[in-house]
């Protein structure tokens, strides 16, 4: 993913591009264009819109959506997993079976 700037319209747009050694796969571009157009029939309010779907004069297909700022999701699914596995973790160890010895 890369930041680039639709000038038509004056403005930034995030975009995807299918890297140069997969793309001379036909079959990694047919399943490029597919996540593309996809993606493009999406509507929800969580799903980022795409915008344009193309292939560069190099012949690299690309497709660009909504640039969202925020926190990057690298950083927001690290955390929430490890979140969860340690909340799950805890979880598991309370429903423990407490057994007090017979004296």
């Amino acid at each position: 993913m890369h930041l680039a700037r639709q000038v038509a319209l004056g403005r930034n747009v995030a975009l995807k591009q299918i890297h140069r050694k997969s793309g001379r796969d036909q079959s990694v571009r047919d399943e490029f264009l597919m996540e593309a157009v996809l993606t493009g029939k999406l509507e929800h309010p969580n799903i980022v819109p795409v915008y344009e779907v193309g292939e560069s004069p190099g012949g690299e297909l690309f497709y660009s959506m909504k640039n969202i700022q925020g926190q990057p999701w690298d950083d927001l699914i690290g955390t929430h997993t490890l979140e969860r596995t340690s909340r799950s973790w805890s979880m598991s160890v309370m429903r423990w079976p407490l057994r007090m010895p017979r004296v």
